[in-house]
């Protein structure tokens, strides 16, 4: 049996002393690996750094985890923003290809630990999964030129890692066309195919009217609140413009003129300072929440909204998108513009200009007054039908499937 070794190219802080991060469901290599054992004929198993000096291996939902010895380098050694490295990842991998058929899936191929393994399984096929990285220049979605970068990372020094990835064999899947096109026109041999991470459908369904209602009792909501619900959150960072933490307050006043103290917007994912800070201005705010309560505050709302910048756009379509469209709450988001069928974005709310001045916050506005007024043609479960051809784990399987099988 095929054996897919999901990497994760960094460490993530254990929940407790003893209780790793996979044992609270954490990491897409994870998820993907669940994902992957539960609904396919194949084998899954995750690998990443421990973050410290030792291996550690633990079963979690019947999924093997193995976490690498791991190397903390001083800032002298650094590359880019990556600070450790495991190079015993590889030689891990190394030896089980030697008993079994293995296929690397390694998440987000432009970082440090991803490049070791790249170079020593060039030749063996391998899932390269895009979480966002963006190519080698500068550039905002709005003017990306593909072909200019592609050109660049063929000819300049500083970008000769790009030209690595045109020897993979197998199959990059990746978040956005941009990124997509940028790969095609370097000249990469892999297949290239829009596919972003899953959700779990299972998890998520339309609430009624009447689990709506209670939902809003128990968050201490009013039930004849309009709801409307976003989060901003971005690792390690306090205050997340890039998603639009900055337009907040603004979209507050400027739908309170319309629509008066009806409007209630619920935000998590910020630091306590401005959380506090919202609280006093009638924003309930959160830092970070369970995913469980997250889920609660999505189902309780009328609309999910995220005031994104263009530089968000390598980011995709956003998982907490996702979970509102699986939950068949209406979307007002530039992120729409991921939807793989634009046709399908008239369905599942509405798909804004990035919001990057105060003339397209205007827009933005405009387009959420215009979602809310109009919330009855928005139907839940016909939003949640469309995200699950793309976004459910089941969808995830089969492109991977598929996949392989044209290796084959």
């Amino acid at each position: 049996m095929t054996t897919i070794i999901s990497i994760l190219h960094h460490s993530i802080p254990n929940i407790s002393l003893d209780k790793i991060a996979e044992e609270a469901d954490l990491g897409w290599h994870f998820r993907s690996a669940k994902a992957i054992k539960r609904h396919s004929g194949l084998d899954s198993e995750c690998l990443r750094p421990s973050g410290y000096k030792r291996w550690i291996t633990r079963t979690v939902d019947g999924v093997k985890v193995t976490l690498a010895p791991t190397t903390t380098l001083p800032l002298t050694q650094r590359f880019w923003k990556w600070n450790e490295i495991a190079p015993t990842m590889k030689s891990y991998v190394k030896t089980k290809m030697k008993t079994r058929e293995i296929i690397p899936y390694i998440h987000e191929y432009r970082t440090l630990n991803s490049g070791f393994l790249l170079n020593e399984f060039e030749d063996s096929p391998m899932i390269l999964q895009h979480h966002g990285s963006t190519p080698p220049a500068p550039r905002l979605a709005g003017s990306f030129d593909v072909k200019g970068l592609a050109r660049a990372a063929r000819n300049l020094p500083a970008r000769l890692r790009e030209r690595s990835l045109n020897k993979i064999f197998g199959a990059f899947f990746v978040l956005n066309k941009l990124e997509k096109e940028y790969l095609e026109d370097l000249g990469v041999n892999a297949a290239v195919r829009l596919r972003t991470m899953g959700v779990d459908f299972e998890k998520m369904t339309p609430a009624s009217p009447e689990e709506k209602m209670n939902l809003r009792k128990r968050l201490g909501l009013r039930e004849d609140s309009i709801v409307l619900t976003s989060y901003v959150g971005l690792f390690r960072d306090a205050f997340p413009q890039m998603k639009g933490a900055h337009d907040i307050t603004r979209i507050q006043q400027k739908l309170r003129t319309v629509f008066g103290g009806k409007i209630q917007i619920v935000v998590t994912g910020v630091c306590k300072r401005v959380a506090v800070d919202w609280n006093t201005k009638g924003i309930l705010a959160y830092e970070f929440l369970s995913h469980g309560a997250f889920l609660d505050i999505v189902r309780s709302s009328d609309v999910y909204f995220l005031p994104a910048t263009s530089s968000y756009y390598f980011g995709g379509l956003g998982v907490a998108i996702m979970e509102a469209l699986a939950a068949g709450v209406p979307v007002v988001s530039p992120t729409l513009t991921h939807l793989p069928s634009s046709d399908d974005a008239k369905y599942t709310g509405v798909k804004t200009p990035w919001v990057d001045n105060r003339k397209d916050l205007d827009v933005f506005v405009q387009n959420v007054i215009f979602a809310i007024e109009n919330l009855q043609q928005f139907k839940p479960d016909l939003i949640r039908e469309i995200a699950s051809r793309y976004y459910s784990w089941t969808s995830f399987v089969q492109d991977l499937e598929d996949m392989m099988a044209r290796w084959s």
